[in-house]
């Protein structure tokens, strides 16, 4: 496991499990290219991004943070380009 996963029933690594659980779901989705996909690989990632702002804050930024966060913005940018095309393919 992830040395963040330290504590057992932690709130905020639960969360993390249940957006893990959510990014394979998107995941799978993506690949069997479902239309309404890359709608929802924008929308749950900025939730991510969002809540580790406000709830994280930066006094308690670490690096794992970064690479969550760094994640999550590639994941919205991707999802970003495939819902633009789609919608230019129409």
């Amino acid at each position: 496991m992830l040395p963040i996963f330290r504590i057992p029933r932690d709130a905020v690594e639960m969360n993390m499990i249940a957006f893990g659980i959510i990014y394979f779901v998107l995941g799978l989705l993506l690949m069997l290219k479902r239309d309404f996909s890359p709608a929802w690989g924008i929308i749950f990632p900025m939730i991510g991004l969002v809540a580790g702002f406000f709830v994280i804050g930066f006094q308690h930024w670490t690096e794992m943070q970064s690479i969550l966060f760094a994640i999550d913005a590639l994941v919205v940018i991707c999802c970003t380009i495939l819902f633009l095309n789609k919608r230019n393919l129409r």
